[in-house]
């Protein structure tokens, strides 16, 4: 129980792509089979916050989900698994932090980007700002600590490491993580639906660009004729 109306599930504690890929299965079954009862969830990188309708009675939801203790993960549907090819440029003007990176990691500036564009990432959640996705699959050569001092202003766009992390600052804001380089791509739009590009379980591979395509893109989005690039996983 987590709270007067909701239910928090939790799995192991270590960030680990088969647990979460796991814990998304259960967040679309539940979804789908107790949409009555359910208002909403909420996932991060080891934990499913079920937050229930008040009508609905905690306890005995609960006694239903013990009783689907025994499904086999393979049972659950999966999701959509459609790679979004997300476009970076990794540029000195857009990535600040790249040299450091590099330096830290004992790898020169193209090690860095061969590295990081190289596996397919899942989103674990949003957070910290609406639409920043916390991506699972940083390689370990990559693990950068967090900058001592926050900056200010980091760019919209800006794609970052924070410790074992990535993600993207999908608004202009301060920000304490690793930028690496920047993406034209809009990651948040309240006019859209749903507002963010990404969505828990979302999968992508970034793709490195030069400034000129960075400017490109960015005019195509401005009038709305840019098409993202997708290709199928075949996990």
């Amino acid at each position: 129980m987590f709270g007067a109306h909701s239910v928090l599930l939790s799995w192991e504690s270590e960030i680990n792509e088969s647990t979460h890929a796991l814990m998304l299965k259960w967040d679309r079954f539940l979804l789908h089979h107790y949409s009555e009862e359910i208002r909403e969830t909420v996932i991060t990188y080891t934990a499913l916050a079920i937050y229930l309708h008040e009508f609905v009675e905690v306890y005995s939801f609960m006694d239903k989900l013990r009783s689907l203790q025994e499904i086999s993960s393979t049972e659950i549907e999966n999701g959509n698994d459609m790679i979004i090819q997300v476009p970076v440029c990794y540029a000195v003007e857009m990535a600040p932090d790249l040299k450091e990176v590099a330096r830290k990691n004992k790898l020169t500036s193209k090690e860095v980007i061969a590295l990081h564009s190289s596996p397919v990432y899942s989103v674990a959640f949003n957070g910290f700002l609406p639409g920043f996705p916390y991506l699972i699959g940083l390689p370990n050569q990559l693990i950068t600590a967090r900058k001592n001092t926050s900056r200010t202003h980091v760019e919209a766009g800006s794609v970052a490491i924070g410790g074992n992390q990535t993600g993207v600052y999908p608004t202009t804001s301060p920000g304490g993580w690793n930028v690496i380089g920047r993406s034209p791509l809009q990651f948040f739009n309240v006019n859209n639906d749903p507002p963010s590009l990404l969505t828990p379980g979302s999968k992508l591979r970034f793709y490195a660009i030069t400034l000129q395509e960075f400017k490109r893109i960015s005019k195509e989005i401005k009038e709305g004729v840019y098409h993202l690039k997708m290709e199928e996983s075949y996990d």
